[in-house]
């Protein structure tokens, strides 16, 4: 069986001792019953993991010995996925399977046909528990990165500030996504999906016009979710990770 993985703050990873800490501590001690001589991995969630052996535990913390660090270059491209809000939780899952795939940015996009209609402190709250999704499921996959969740904002704005080729995955018309991949991987790419109905003709001429190009994922209608996790995962095999 695999050591366990958890996540410490930066800093732990540049001496000899670092300390696990609030959630991940709950979970090293309370589910995983966590004993001192047992070996886990600690990453700072952007690239740096290292192999550890626990030294000391107590009921709120966990101090464990630094040993090898590795620093895991990040992969190309650097996939950004602008999800429509869509109603029901199911963004949750969408969070989730990105990472699994990779994903290194979610960027929650409101879009004219988006049903979810939330206030500041609704959208602060929902980043929340994605950010918190996001770090279970990059433990989970033993990921040494953890995805960058990004505040809730507009479809343009999003947009605007994801890098790189752009692609939106449109059911109505556009090249199929495979031809539309680059050949070989550039460094970073932003995947576009709208909400339940899909996006207005009018976004994706916007898109359009800020240098995305259409593409289609077949001729099966996809829910908002499926056609996430799919385009995400054929982005992941074209470029070699997966299968």
């Amino acid at each position: 069986m695999s050591a366990p993985q958890f996540f410490v703050d930066p800093a732990d990873l540049t001496g000899e001792v670092a300390v696990v800490r609030g959630d991940e501590a709950r979970h090293a001690l309370q589910v995983l019953r966590l004993k001192v001589g047992e070996r886990l991995l600690l990453g700072d969630g952007a690239g740096r993991v290292a192999q550890a052996t626990a030294v000391a535990v107590d009921r709120r913390e966990v101090r464990a010995r630094v040993e090898a660090v590795r620093v895991v270059p990040p992969r190309r491209p650097a996939l950004t996925v602008v999800a429509a809000l869509v109603k029901g939780g199911r963004l949750d899952l969408v969070v989730q399977k990105l990472t699994e795939l990779g994903v290194e940015r979610i960027a929650p996009a409101v879009c004219r046909r988006s049903v979810v209609d939330w206030d500041g402190r609704k959208r602060a709250a929902a980043r929340d528990r994605w950010a918190a999704i996001a770090l279970a499921a990059a433990k989970q996959c033993h990921r040494d990165r953890v995805p960058v969740v990004a505040p809730v904002d507009e479809l343009a704005a999003q947009l605007a500030g994801s890098p790189g080729p752009r692609l939106v995955c449109w059911e109505e018309g556009g090249q199929p996504l495979s031809a539309a991949l680059p050949a070989t991987a550039p460094d970073a790419l932003t995947l576009v999906v709208g909400p339940e109905g899909g996006l207005e003709a009018g976004e994706v001429a916007a898109c359009a016009e800020a240098g995305a190009v259409p593409v289609t994922l077949g001729p099966l209608v996809l829910r908002a979710e499926t056609a996430a996790i799919a385009a995400a995962a054929a982005v992941a095999f074209r470029y070699g990770h997966l299968g």
